[in-house]
């Protein structure tokens, strides 16, 4: 039996590493994101499991210095992926790689980039996430504070979330629970 381990830092660092490489396209999520987008993957339809995220998640297919390597740094994304995917399963409690904490004056900090991969998951496959009619509402509301957190939702209604830093907090503190509560609007 496998047991499904969370990485540790040696491994942490070497994926960073990687993302921030030569070796990948420009505009590759960093590591923090990558885990914000694997949490989405996880958190979302069951369909995006089985899709090619790794190529959306380089953006291509990246250079790798050899098939040695390319196999590490696959396997170690696979495995937080498989560990996210299973502490949503148990409903173990859900760990980022950040601190809940929103930037000050609408700067942008590691749960911005976060947040910013979260919202990227969705974009793998949109429909999928907002196909059902009985639940797009329900999916809107609970992915709010992670699209508004990235800056990637603009929205003149919402703005009024984001002017205090009070507002934005406890859109940060939502987040835990909205990502739960996500994973099991589409689970049941």
């Amino acid at each position: 039996m496998t047991i499904i381990q969370a990485l540790n830092s040696k491994q942490i660092e070497t994926i960073s590493e990687f993302l921030e490489s030569e070796q990948v396209e420009d505009g590759c999520l960093d590591y923090i994101a990558m885990h914000g987008f694997l949490t989405g993957l996880a958190t979302g339809p069951e369909s995006l499991i089985d899709c090619n995220w790794l190529e959306f998640l380089f953006h291509g297919v990246p250079e790798y210095d050899s098939e040695q390597q390319h196999q590490e740094i696959e396997s170690l994304i696979k495995q937080l992926a498989t560990y996210i995917q299973r502490n949503l399963y148990l409903g173990d409690p859900m760990e980022l790689p950040c601190p809940l904490k929103v930037a000050e004056n609408n700067e942008t900090n590691d749960l911005t980039d976060w947040c910013f991969g979260f919202i990227e998951a969705i974009a793998v496959d949109e429909d999928a996430w907002f196909d059902s009619e009985g639940l797009s509402e329900a999916v809107a509301e609970l992915i709010l504070p992670a699209g508004l957190l990235s800056g990637q939702f603009d929205d003149p209604e919402l703005e009024h979330l984001l002017v205090d830093e009070q507002e934005r907090q406890q859109l940060a503190a939502s987040l835990i629970e909205n990502i739960q509560n996500l994973y099991l609007v589409f689970r049941e």
